[in-house]
């Protein structure tokens, strides 16, 4: 076990089973604190897991976020005197070794942000296509989920824009870390299975609609910030049509769908941050 190394998990709503099995492949490799934003429904089995493999446990009965809850994890890794954080979601099963392969690319640059892959559940990759060849490749941005990072990494970037809410969270983060100099680097030896929100597969499905209104607000935020790549931009607005066309062919709630889109819509052109309200 790594004793440098604190992972944090933020849950909220989980599956269980599937959270059980979060907790036993990383618990052994490092020590974890479990962030939870669950509004009570799952709070007591998620302290039975928590107790049951040695976890740290911070029950926030209402849902702060993610960067917030993030952030409630770092503070207590590092003022627990760990210096390295490893972010996983709820859902995010690593491999055996995961902690100590992203460790041993650290030793050789200690102040970039190193990842493992993601794996879907047709055991596909969906981090970066580059790795078949290569050991290791620079990102352009990077999902928080099996992402480690230093110390001095936070202390020169910050920590997460708890403002945001959800959605652009980690890379927003990203980006303003590599707009300071640091490197997001993706390690092919390390990985774990994924999914992304309702338990779909990554790419291929359509988000609860509530998700529709965080990725409207915080992509078009995103669209004037500076740090932010111009070719995400380029993309962003080029995609937004298709985006709406396929919530109108395949989207079920397909008004409720529109109705979070214009919501966002607004509240970005009023300035409006945090959960929706």
């Amino acid at each position: 076990m790594r004793e440098d190394v604190c992972a944090i998990i933020v849950t909220y709503l989980p599956i269980l089973e599937r959270l059980e099995q979060v907790l036993l492949n990383i618990c052994p490799q490092c020590k974890v604190v479990i962030i939870d934003n669950s509004e009570n429904r799952d709070s007591e089995q998620i302290k039975k897991y928590s107790d049951a493999n040695g976890c740290s446990l911070i029950v926030n009965k209402k849902n702060l976020g993610i960067a917030a809850a993030q952030n409630q994890g770092i503070s207590f890794a590092l003022d627990q005197g760990y210096n390295y954080v490893l972010l996983l979601d709820q859902d995010s099963i690593v491999c055996d070794g995961f902690v100590q392969k992203l460790m041993s690319f650290v030793e050789k640059d200690s102040m970039s942000v190193i990842s493992g892959r993601a794996i879907n559940a047709r055991n596909r990759d969906v981090s970066n296509s580059n790795l078949k060849k290569n050991s290791f490749v620079e990102q352009r941005d990077l999902m928080s989920s099996g992402t480690l990072i230093n110390r001095n990494a936070l202390e020169t970037v910050g920590v997460f824009e708890e403002s945001l809410f959800i959605d652009c969270v980690d890379f927003e983060w990203g980006w303003r870390a590599r707009s300071l100099g640091i490197k997001l680097i993706l390690v092919r030896e390390a990985y774990f299975s994924h999914a992304i929100g309702d338990g779909r597969e990554r790419y291929e499905q359509l988000p609860s609609p509530i998700r529709h209104y965080y990725q409207t607000r915080n992509i078009s935020h995103m669209l004037t910030r500076h740090y932010v790549p111009k070719a995400w931009k380029i993309k962003q607005l080029l995609f937004f049509v298709p985006k709406i066309l396929k919530i109108l062919i395949f989207g079920s709630e397909k008004r409720r769908r529109i109705g979070y889109i214009l919501k966002g819509m607004y509240d970005f052109s009023r300035n409006r941050f945090g959960p929706l309200t």
